[in-house]
């Protein structure tokens, strides 16, 4: 019919001018995503390498805890990632032709070092998300674009 042709017209006019409440709750997925990283103290390609003994020395002696949580100290470098406000946090979004891409990340001096290792640094990649993370972004890409195209009331 005339009105769903129109409601989907519509929904097309929207894909190619994304606004806020399409984009954010695509960003919090993949926020949730790399939480979730720092949270299990790994990624998509397994768990993070254990620190150095002298990296756990120097954590105690500074008044952190030893071990864990691996690549959390003070949480500033955790907040480039998952903080959108945080200073150091990295982001692109941009909408072209009806082609989206949102990129999350830390801008973090320490990031490129940490997230594919070094001579004697093993990575430990905040980025690298599992099949069920990308799958929940999925998801959560697919609600945006049902809400947009109409759906959500249609059905």
């Amino acid at each position: 019919t005339a009105k769903q042709i129109d409601r989907i017209l519509a929904g097309l006019r929207r894909m190619v001018t994304p606004g806020e409440a399409e984009i954010q709750p695509i960003r919090d997925a993949i926020h949730l995503a790399f939480a979730e990283n720092f949270d299990r103290e790994g990624s998509g390609s397994g768990l993070w390498a254990p620190l150095a003994e002298r990296t756990v020395l120097e954590r105690l002696e500074l008044g952190y805890p030893g071990t864990n949580p691996i690549l959390i100290r003070s949480g500033e470098y955790a907040d480039t990632w998952i903080n959108q406000e945080a200073p150091g946090h990295g982001s692109e979004i941009e909408a072209e032709a009806g082609a989206w891409r949102i990129a999350e990340g830390s801008d973090d001096p320490r990031a490129p070092a940490l997230e594919f290792g070094g001579p004697r640094l093993p990575a430990r990649p905040v980025a690298d998300l599992s099949d069920w993370q990308a799958d929940a972004i999925a998801a959560d890409v697919e609600r945006v674009l049902d809400r947009l195209m109409g759906m959500e009331a249609a059905q």
